[in-house]
């Protein structure tokens, strides 16, 4: 018999008069759900009958009985049960061990006890609804219907199972919770980032694990260059969590937080590590695209920026036209990908209101937003020519991007003044240069005599310090005074008038003397140019003279010049020694 089913069990008896009377037994007990019936001298009871687990083993009896005899004559029928039935299954903790007293680094054992009909022909064992395999590198052993931790952690801590399989079925057993206390451990295994302004006071949350919680909370700040154990008063404990206020006021205030916590079971070994820096606003998203874009769906990519010191999220906007207000957004907050679904209907609902958006992707963090990306290669509605916007615009909360800005101008509009500058430097000394091959500055000493004999005029009763030059009907002939000091050089035209007691200054215009020797000096294919006239280094006398110039003109002009300087050269008859 399988247990919990029901049967029908038929007991018959003949040959009584007055027919048999028929009893069911199970064991001592009678049982009374039967029907009888009286066929001529022939009895017959049927049983309905449902046995159970403990049914098992035990035995059923059908009696029949004369009812008048006075000697109680009966006739029985006895039946032993074998009833099958699933696992019975129950989980205890060894004998030897309280619950309440495990702590990390103590053994644990458990006992499986199972009843079942056939036997069993598997057991297992579960730790959190996860089957345990027999390991003993990692501490757990399987041992008939044991199970064996040694060494628990807190890690180990949990429900616990086992389960027996036979031909009726599995069972899994009740559920043993097992406790394991263990001293504070971090909630958190990472470095956490704290992002702070100078004189900004942030709260810094210390979460730790215990078992009992912790009875006492510790911080410590350390930098490069001192450790500081903080007073209990500047922060907060509630047993699992302690929170700090800090407020960093000069730069040395930034560096570590350490906290760590104490419970009857011991001090927490590993402490919790908050790194405060300076934080700023994230930067900028880079090399956005677009990618798997039909009608319905696209995906934009994009590459993330550093978070300005703390955590950061990301935003897609898009941004009306017309009005300049936001039409839809998007967030992640892990990175910069967004899937931008339902686009049909955004984009028949833009062209309905004869409107187009852009979109724009930035990042954020709890200083505020980054300068914000416009994705070129997507737009939606009654597209327009985009106006002229550059790849970076600001975006809500980014006023800290000004500075950017007035650096960008500042840089053009000094380029544009040099650039300037430098095409009005040669435009001027262009200029200067094509009046200068025309025009020489001369000097005239304050007396003037003509001798006849040689047919010379020489300039004579001079200053000091001049250097002579004697003026021949033919041109120009070098000559220097006695004194040694600095020299002025001195021109004077083959043509002008020797009359004349009075000191002369030749004028800068070209017509009034067109045969004055230009001051300009050729080395190989450039012409060099003065830029004051009038005022030499001291040189001794030669039979040329030449005349240092500090700028420089274009080739084109120096051609010209050169060619000016050869042609009156001819025409005066300037001995070869001044060419």
């Amino acid at each position: 018999m399988v247990a919990d089913r029901r049967y029908e069990i038929i007991c018959e008896s003949s040959g009584s008069r007055p027919n048999a009377i028929i009893t069911w037994y199970k064991g001592k007990r009678q049982l009374r759900r039967t029907k009888d019936e009286i066929l001529n001298n022939t009895t017959k009871s049927e049983l309905s009958f449902s046995p159970t687990v403990e049914d098992d083993g035990k035995f059923m009896v059908c009696r029949a009985e004369n009812p008048v005899s006075s000697t109680s004559l009966f006739l029985e029928a006895t039946y032993k049960l074998s009833v099958v039935y699933p696992p019975l299954v129950t989980l205890q903790l060894g004998s030897t061990l309280t619950n309440d007293d495990i702590k990390e680094g103590d053994d644990v054992y458990f006992e499986c006890h199972v009843e079942a009909n056939p036997r069993f022909t598997k057991l297992s064992w579960l730790h959190n609804g996860i089957h345990l395999t027999h390991n003993a590198s990692a501490r757990i052993i399987r041992s008939n219907q044991s199970l064996v931790l040694q060494k628990v952690t807190r890690n180990s801590s949990g429900n616990y199972a086992c389960s027996a399989l036979n031909s009726e079925g599995e069972t899994v057993s009740n559920q043993l919770p097992l406790r394991v206390k263990y001293a504070p451990v971090c909630a958190t295994d990472k470095v956490v980032l704290i992002g702070a302004a100078k004189d900004e006071s942030v709260e810094i949350i210390c979460d730790i694990h215990a078992d009992p919680p912790a009875r006492k909370f510790r911080w410590k700040f350390n930098n490069s260059g001192e450790v500081l154990f903080l007073d209990s008063e500047r922060f907060s404990k509630n047993g699992t969590r302690s929170i700090l206020l800090y407020t960093p006021v000069t730069e040395q205030d930034f560096g570590t937080l350490s906290c760590w916590a104490i419970n009857e079971i011991g001090e927490q070994s590993v402490s919790c590590l908050f790194q405060v820096v300076l934080a700023v606003t994230p930067s900028p998203v880079t090399n956005c695209s677009v990618s798997n874009y039909t009608r319905e769906v696209a995906e934009i990519q994009c590459t993330s920026g550093y978070d300005g010191g703390i955590q950061q999220r990301f935003v897609l906007e898009m941004i009306s036209r017309k009005t300049k207000a936001i039409k839809y957004n998007f967030t992640n907050a892990d990175e910069p990908f967004f899937v931008l679904d339902m686009l049909e209907l955004i984009n028949a609902k833009l062209i309905e209101e004869n409107d187009s958006v852009f979109i724009v992707v930035y990042a954020v963090n709890q200083k505020g937003s980054s300068i914000g990306v416009i994705i070129r290669d997507l737009e939606l509605g009654a597209v327009q020519k985009l106006d002229r916007v550059d790849n970076l615009i600001v975006v809500a909360g980014s006023q800290d991007t000004l500075p950017y800005f007035i650096g960008i101008i500042a840089t053009i509009l000094i380029v544009f003044i040099f650039i300037a500058f430098k095409i009005i430097s040669v435009c001027w000394t262009q200029d200067s240069s094509s009046k200068r091959t025309s025009t020489a500055p001369t000097t005239v000493t304050t007396s003037i005599t003509h001798n006849e004999q040689n047919g010379a005029t020489k300039l004579t009763n001079h200053s000091n310090n001049l250097l002579i030059i004697s003026s021949y009907n033919g041109g120009i002939k070098n000559g220097i005074n006695n004194n040694v000091g600095q020299a002025i050089t001195t021109f004077t035209s083959p043509t002008s008038s020797l009359k004349s007691n009075k000191p002369q200054i030749l004028d800068d215009d070209v017509d009034r003397d067109p045969d004055v020797i230009p001051p300009y000096h050729q080395y190989g294919s450039s012409i060099s140019t003065t830029e004051e006239p009038y005022s030499y280094k001291s040189f001794q006398q030669q039979d040329a003279f030449h005349l240092i110039s500090t700028s420089m003109l274009s080739r084109q002009a120096a051609r010209s010049i050169n060619e000016e300087i050869k042609e009156r050269l001819m025409n005066a008859k300037v001995p070869e020694s001044c060419v």
